[in-house]
């Protein structure tokens, strides 16, 4: 007898706990959608708060986020990765724009 692997939509949860991938729903408060992502709590939560989303209350150490949600959240964490990353090529390069010295590069001599 062969037995065939279901897909992962067919399959059901084997720890017999929790929401299954296929039942998750968005964390928003006020949304259904069908979760996309599952992000960590203590990385994201700071920028769910700054896309001013109100996500339910749970326990778990993740929050599930819908396509739409996922873009402003990602959104608010890309601006501040910009904001807080060196450029550490302008800052120390011996051509760059930033240093004090004037720029000399070794086609000039």
């Amino acid at each position: 007898m062969v037995y065939l692997k279901l897909p992962k939509e067919l399959q059901q949860n084997k720890k017999g706990y929790g929401p299954s991938r296929i039942n998750r729903k968005c964390s928003v408060e006020e949304c259904g959608e069908i979760a996309i992502r599952s992000l960590s709590k203590q990385k994201w939560e700071p920028y769910a708060e700054r896309a001013n989303l109100k996500l339910k209350k749970s326990k778990g150490r993740n929050f599930y986020l819908c396509r739409v949600h996922y873009k402003d959240v990602n959104k608010y964490r890309k601006s501040a990765e910009k904001l807080t990353k060196k450029n550490v090529f302008t800052e120390n390069s011996r051509y760059g724009i930033a240093s004090k010295k004037k720029a000399i590069s070794p086609w000039d001599k």
